[in-house]
């Protein structure tokens, strides 16, 4: 990507197709954020004027049951 572009956004969405809205979702961009943001049942992230460099978008589901899928 360019440098010039620092404004970026992730669609994700979890294959629970009988209740779909039970899913809920977690994310973070490593190394900018530490801590999981629990985003409920929001299926897109958007991070801007991010700093030039290397970064792992990490996004994890949970069920109907609120059990949370770690892969």
């Amino acid at each position: 990507m360019s440098h010039q572009e620092d404004d970026f956004s992730f669609g994700y969405s979890a294959l629970h197709f009988s209740s779909p809205e039970k899913n809920r979702y977690a994310y973070k961009l490593e190394p900018y954020e530490d801590e999981w943001r629990d985003v409920g049942a929001r299926r897109e992230a958007t991070y801007m004027n991010l700093a030039p460099g290397s970064y792992t978008f990490r996004v994890k589901a949970a069920n109907n049951d609120g059990l949370w899928n770690e892969e």
